[in-house]
């Protein structure tokens, strides 16, 4: 029984919480096969890329998906913000070697809900605040990267359940 019903929205409920839990970024083109029904990816084939898999403290990462345009000119905008918590060297490498391709995000929320970003034109590198040492001992010293696209359709759910033809490969990044 739902706790509240709106015309074509139930209203659960569960808590709803905020953030992401983990992130594996891809080079775009590493993408081989896709499945999509509604707004949700079924199937999901990653070859010849490796997967960077990060996994990030609580209220350290988040994304959004911005509608943007207007009419009939709407599309949305996927952004995906990263706060890796200390300055490293593989780090700054990392993200150097990645914001040389387009890049698609598949992201674990803190809900337990798979989500991917950048799925048909890809994310790229945009300007943001980069590595701080902090100036006080209390201050964070940090990396913060954002990732950015433009896509014609708002960001997919990724079914991970019994019966999906996600690549094992992908799941496995996950812990299954």
């Amino acid at each position: 029984m739902s706790c509240l019903n709106l015309s074509g929205y139930t209203k659960g409920c569960d808590n709803s919480v905020g953030g992401i839990e983990q992130v594996v970024l891809v080079e775009f083109n590493g993408i081989t096969d896709y499945s999509i029904s509604g707004n949700t990816v079924y199937a999901l084939t990653i070859s010849g890329v490796t997967p960077y898999v990060y996994e990030f403290q609580r209220d350290n990462a988040n994304f959004t998906d911005a509608i943007i345009g207007a009419e009939l000119n709407v599309a949305f905008q996927p952004t995906l913000n990263m706060t890796f918590r200390k300055t490293s060297k593989t780090i700054l490498a990392e993200v150097y070697e990645l914001s040389k391709n387009y890049l698609a995000a598949i992201v674990k929320d803190n809900n337990g809900e798979y989500w991917i970003m950048g799925l048909n034109r890809g994310l790229a590198l945009m300007p943001s605040a980069g590595s701080s040492s902090g100036n006080i001992f209390e201050d964070a010293n940090n990396v913060v990267i954002m990732l950015q696209g433009k896509e014609r359709k708002p960001i997919q759910s990724i079914d991970i359940s019994t019966g999906s033809t996600v690549a094992d490969s992908i799941l496995t990044l996950f812990g299954f």
